[in-house]
């Protein structure tokens, strides 16, 4: 968990990551977009049945402020926006 400003920083530490994921370089942070695709992909292969409940940030900005950043609830699939402050967990992703 952490706040949306200081992300890249705990993305970037390879102590944050598995031994398998300490071998890669490109961890990010993903956008909106593919924030929803991972929630989808995941409600669809547990039939609705999974076990990630937590709220995480986005890579995405909200237009207009630079104070506030995209999120996902993975318990109910919204997305919405809250003051980069906010503490959230966070799903890196790989680039490919």
């Amino acid at each position: 968990s952490a706040t949306w400003n200081n992300l890249q920083s705990i993305i970037s530490d390879t102590s944050n990551h598995s031994l398998e994921g300490q071998q890669f370089t490109d961890w990010r942070l993903p956008n909106k977009h593919e924030l929803n695709i991972m929630y989808l992909s995941i409600l669809q292969s547990t039939g609705g049945n999974h076990q990630m409940y937590n709220s995480y940030w986005s890579s995405s900005e909200l237009a207009g402020t630079y104070n506030s950043a995209w999120y996902q609830d993975f318990s109910n699939g919204l997305q919405s926006t809250y003051p980069k402050f906010v503490t959230l967990s966070i799903l890196a992703i790989r680039s490919f």
